[in-house]
């Protein structure tokens, strides 16, 4: 994680992926699904978005032979299509996902699900419903500081999320 939070994408990707088969060995679902949460940053500035689905494919297969595909840490996957997806341009394909993702909501840990809060922000910015996004930013927001006592995740400050929105919206 620090590694891709640097920008040392190359160490951090291999990292990452060393990280998923050693869950595999292990046998730990929750730590596949972490280490898959961290693969779309590295992929998608090394351009290679097909490889971060291939990725949730493998963990997917993985976790659906263990018998492990109903815990709520599978939005994880779901998550990142989102996002790879949204990258893509593929709209439709990124909605589908955020339908499956919101399934684990009720069961899903408040990090995780800050993170699936984050992707419907994008979504929605993607699709231009900056009235939308606006709520989903007051909402992670209200999450944030509900249970993490303030902001602490690995995300741009909701104050320059309001600006860009701000900005989008044609306001100063």
């Amino acid at each position: 994680m620090e590694q891709v939070l640097t920008g040392d994408l190359v160490s951090s990707l291999e990292s990452i992926i060393k990280a998923i088969y050693w869950s595999f060995e292990q046998e730990d679902a929750p730590c596949a699904l972490a280490s898959l949460a961290w693969i779309v940053v590295p992929f998608l500035h090394l351009g290679k978005l097909s490889f971060a689905l291939e990725y949730c494919s493998k963990v997917e297969q993985w976790l659906q032979d263990k018998q492990l595909s109903n815990i709520a840490m599978v939005s994880t996957i779901h998550r990142v299509r989102l996002l790879i997806y949204r990258e893509q341009g593929y709209i439709e394909l990124a909605q589908q996902e955020s339908k499956m993702m919101k399934t684990f909501y009720a069961e899903l840990d408040p990090l995780n699900l800050a993170y699936c809060y984050w992707a419907e922000f994008l979504l929605s910015l993607t699709q231009q419903d900056l009235e939308l996004a606006r709520k989903q930013l007051l909402n992670l927001q209200a999450h944030a500081m509900t249970h993490f006592n303030g902001w602490q995740l690995a995300l741009p400050k909701p104050e320059l999320l309001t600006a860009v929105l701000d900005n989008l919206a044609g306001s100063e």
